[in-house]
């Protein structure tokens, strides 16, 4: 009975860290250095609104950094989520990609910073879209 009682209490342990793991695997484009996302606020926080007037814009901070392209912007998003960042290029041209990995979702939402550390070796300006 012990072992039983001990088996299910182990199986549900692990069973619950599996529930935030990662379902969605992707690689990497190969011009991304780095990337973050930084939870701000979810509905219940009073600064919720401020920030969401902002991710409602939809503006790209950009900067140009040597060889470096460094964009950051404000993203409204599941609360419940876990995020990957990633990017497509073609050409001149760099989208900006917000990947869900989570493996379920809630019905709130939070306001997240999100920040791509991108590769531009021949130091010319793109065109960044989301």
């Amino acid at each position: 009975m012990r072992n039983i009682l001990i088996f299910v209490v182990l199986f549900s342990f692990f069973s619950c860290n599996n529930n935030a793991s990662k379902n969605v695997e992707f690689i990497k484009h190969k011009d991304l250095i780095g990337s973050k996302v930084l939870y701000l606020a979810d509905m219940s926080e009073e600064s919720y609104e401020a920030y969401e007037e902002i991710a409602d814009k939809k503006e790209l901070e950009i900067k140009y950094i040597d060889d470096i392209i460094y964009v950051s912007l404000l993203e409204e998003l599941n609360a419940c989520g876990e995020y990957g960042l990633n990017i497509e290029t073609k050409n001149d041209t760099i989208k900006l990609k917000t990947i869900f990995l989570s493996d379920e979702m809630c019905c709130s939402a939070s306001i997240r910073k999100l920040t791509y550390i991108i590769n531009n070796p021949d130091k010319k300006e793109k065109v960044i879209i989301r």
